[in-house]
């Protein structure tokens, strides 16, 4: 799924496989913290992002983004609402689009993914 829609702007993404994607992240991100926080001690931040971190953090930008789009689509919002992700003030808008229920139907992006499943 990753490999496929690294680029991909376009399209819907399910409510399911947004939030697996968000958790698998998620949690391989934890292992490298912990990997780096391990490998290199003497970091003086509480949270310690080391090269694994920050290499994983780095490669995964472009399908996060591309992800958070496709599910604003699902929900018929316009990708331009991802900044509520990224201004502190308006993250819980943001989440609060991820948990919305998918558009029944095509949408102006293309027909829903649950009807194609």
């Amino acid at each position: 799924m990753i490999r496929k829609n690294y680029f991909n702007f376009k399209g819907r993404t399910r409510r399911r496989d947004f939030w697996i994607y968000i958790g698998v992240t998620a949690c391989i991100m934890v292992v490298l913290i912990f990997l780096d926080s391990a490998m290199f001690p003497n970091a003086e931040s509480s949270i310690k992002y080391g090269p694994l971190s920050i290499m994983y953090g780095l490669v995964m930008f472009s399908p996060s983004v591309s992800i958070c789009i496709r599910r604003l689509h699902d929900v018929g919002l316009s990708g331009n609402f991802i900044i509520f992700s990224f201004v502190k003030i308006l993250i819980l808008a943001g989440v609060f689009f991820y948990l919305m229920n998918s558009q029944s139907g095509s949408n102006k992006w293309g027909p829903s993914p649950k009807a194609t499943k």
